[in-house]
């Protein structure tokens, strides 16, 4: 179903059409989120603030045909408003705040080695690094449609997706390393 039949219908109070809009942005939400904050165990906050807000203010959405770029911004404030309260001084509840490490199955250690090397080396990034890149590589979107999401130039993406390639190629390179060359 389009977007902007699953927002009308969601704001005529119909619950499912909205957890379908969920179902079906939740993986972007996570990856701007991941491409901002670094920190998968601050992602699934992200997530339920976002569409909270998303829910709450659903009425204020001016063009129902602009849903994900809408969500985008959402998703962007609720990251800044993180990262502020982090450099005021406010600290998880839970004391985690290290950067993403998922745990590493011992089957096909090898390939989960590399797994892990490539995940480190990407929660290296800077933010606008990263966020080019997820968006390129996983969310699998053009150099237009990234640039409108992100409102910089082609050129800027491009610049973006050049200099994150060649940080993560270094990062990698540096896992390598430590991990006895393997990758």
């Amino acid at each position: 179903m389009e977007d902007e039949k699953l927002v009308e219908l969601s704001l005529k109070g119909e619950r499912n059409a909205f957890d379908e809009l969920v179902r079906k942005y939740s993986k972007l939400v996570a990856s701007v989120a991941f491409s901002k904050i670094g920190k998968m165990q601050e992602i699934e906050d992200i997530l339920q603030e976002t569409f909270m807000r998303a829910w709450t203010n659903l009425k204020t959405l001016r063009d129902m045909s602009k849903f994900s770029s809408w969500l985008y911004g959402i998703t962007y404030w609720v990251c800044r408003e993180k990262i502020n309260q982090k450099s005021k001084g406010f600290v998880s509840l839970d004391g985690e705040d290290s950067t993403f490490s998922p745990p590493v199955p011992e089957t096909k250690d090898e390939q989960n080695l590399n797994q892990q090397i490539i995940l480190n080396a990407m929660g290296k990034l800077p933010g606008i690094y990263r966020e080019v890149i997820i968006l390129n590589y996983f969310e699998k979107q053009s150099y237009e449609e990234m640039s409108k999401q992100l409102g910089i130039t082609k050129a800027g993406i491009n610049f973006r997706l050049t200099k994150g390639r060649s940080l993560l190629k270094k990062y990698v390179k540096e896992g390598q390393a430590n991990n006895g060359g393997k990758l």
